[in-house]
């Protein structure tokens, strides 16, 4: 079985406000996500954090370790960052957002498979329009 997650986050002032959005396959549900104040890449990382742990909250059929997840990202830092690329040193709460990575890796662990997919902007869907 293979699940689609659409992933999108943003902040106003970088770092300002920021929210983390979501949807899962077909579903025309945005799951949004309030954070505080941080970075735009910390919203970014945050909504596949989410995406992630809402697909291990879904009642399924299968094993978790038999689904491939599929997650479609707008945010080309965050593709390279999921590949493995250090944040580097200038970057805004980066001891945070290591943290992420390594708690989004863990969950990774649950699924067969996991691919990251970049995406432009306007053709994501998980894109509410007002951030």
């Amino acid at each position: 079985m293979k699940l689609i997650i659409h992933t999108d986050g943003s902040s106003r002032g970088n770092p300002g406000p920021a929210v983390s959005c979501w949807c899962i396959g077909s579903s025309e549900i945005i799951n949004k996500k309030e954070l505080g104040i941080h970075s735009n890449n910390y919203a970014e990382l945050a909504a596949v954090g989410c995406g992630l742990k809402a697909v291990l909250s879904i009642p399924l059929e299968e094993q978790m370790s038999d689904i491939d997840v599929e997650v479609r990202i707008d945010s080309q830092t965050v593709y390279f960052w999921l590949g493995g690329t250090t944040p580097s040193k200038n970057v805004k709460e980066r001891e945070k957002i290591k943290e992420m990575i390594k708690r989004i890796k863990d969950i990774e662990k649950s699924f067969k498979s996991i691919n990251y997919i970049t995406v432009r902007r306007e053709n994501n869907k998980a894109d509410p329009g007002y951030i």
